[in-house]
């Protein structure tokens, strides 16, 4: 952006100057003038917002300017894919993309879901992805972390009221560390369920409802069929509460979640109980009305709080330890496991 604006400055003093020439001598040596720098006034004309204290840009391009916020934000309302930039410290006031985007040297990519933004980078080599305002990467490759990082997050139990609720109870965790309380119990009944019947055939086939697709069993009876629930219907029901600030950051990569929690952010996922990779024999295969699921009964979900060299911190619904210890690696290969299943707040 410095470097546009200094080009728009040069510009103007040249265009300045043409334009001092052409009033002075004006005639036939103006048209003259005119006619051999053809380029000149266009630059110069299109340029003019280097003057304004507002712009307002376009696929790398200045399409508005203005010398009031609320002007430049009213335009910038009516460009789609816009951007109302104020010149004097290149501060967004106004975004008009979507709130994930990729900024090159000759384009702003955006996208609706970090999920489309972390693949589009990933397939092309970016390595920095800006969420709504642009101030500061929300996502950034290969960055350089603190040594440790450990938050203090609320912790809260699942049992005894849900035995397999350990899902929920992360999630108002996640929230409570934002401020926002919500009881395990209510999230517990809002949160999306498939009801479709636990059967099996007579070769052995199993058929279930799928993790996936809402909460499968029953939570609140360990005596009774039950399972859990995956990443989206989690991603679903906090989205109630924080809108779009909830993120699904499915599918990302283990560094990224220290990244993460490097900037402040403790970070819902799915793992196994033991933290540990498991052995095939560990897991069964479910048919579910929506697909073939792979499972295994040691599902478990928890907030990963915090690192260091050695080890990762969570905060276990299950446990009455704040932050406790698991190992760094094996932590790792077991959240790998279970599909790289996480759920952050941009706050």
């Amino acid at each position: 952006m410095k470097q546009k604006l200094l080009i728009q400055q040069k510009n103007n003093e040249k265009a300045s100057i043409i334009l001092l020439i052409l009033v002075i001598i004006g005639g036939a040596t103006g048209y003259y003038l005119f006619k051999n720098y053809p380029v000149a006034l266009p630059n110069f004309i299109e340029q003019t917002s280097s003057d304004y204290k507002y712009v307002i840009k376009r696929s790398g391009k200045i399409v508005a300017v203005a010398n009031k916020k609320e002007e430049a934000v009213a335009k910038a309302k009516r460009i789609s894919r816009s951007i109302a930039i104020n010149t004097y410290n290149h501060e967004w006031v106004y975004v008009n993309l979507q709130p994930f985007m990729i900024l090159t040297e000759d384009a702003t990519h955006d996208f609706k879901t970090f999920e489309e933004a972390y693949q589009y980078a990933k397939r092309n080599g970016y390595n920095k992805i800006y969420y709504k305002d642009g101030k500061q990467p929300f996502w950034q490759e290969n960055a350089k972390l603190t040594e440790n990082k450990i938050l203090e997050v609320p912790l809260v139990l699942q049992l005894p009221e849900l035995p397999r609720g350990c899902e929920v109870t992360s999630l108002a965790m996640l929230l409570k560390y934002y401020g926002i309380n919500v009881s395990k119990m209510t999230l517990a009944e809002e949160v999306k369920k498939d009801s479709t019947p636990y059967s099996q055939d007579k070769e052995g086939r199993k058929y279930y409802g799928n993790p996936y697709d809402g909460f499968v069993g029953d939570m609140y009876n360990k005596g009774k069929n039950g399972y859990g629930v995956y990443h989206g219907p989690i991603a679903e029901l906090g989205k109630k509460y924080v809108g779009e600030d909830l993120i699904d950051i499915t599918g990302v990569e283990f560094e990224d979640l220290l990244y993460f929690l490097s900037q402040g952010r403790p970070v819902w996922i799915i793992t196994n109980a033991t933290y540990k990779s498991l052995g095939d024999n560990q897991f069964e295969m479910w048919h579910t009305p929506t697909g073939i699921v792979k499972i295994t009964k040691k599902l478990h979900s928890i907030v990963v709080t915090g690192f260091d060299e050695q080890y990762i911190y969570i905060n276990d619904p299950l446990s009455n330890t704040r932050n406790k210890k698991a190992n760094r690696g094996d932590f790792e290969k077991a959240w790998e496991q279970m599909g790289n299943q996480a759920i952050i707040i941009a706050k």
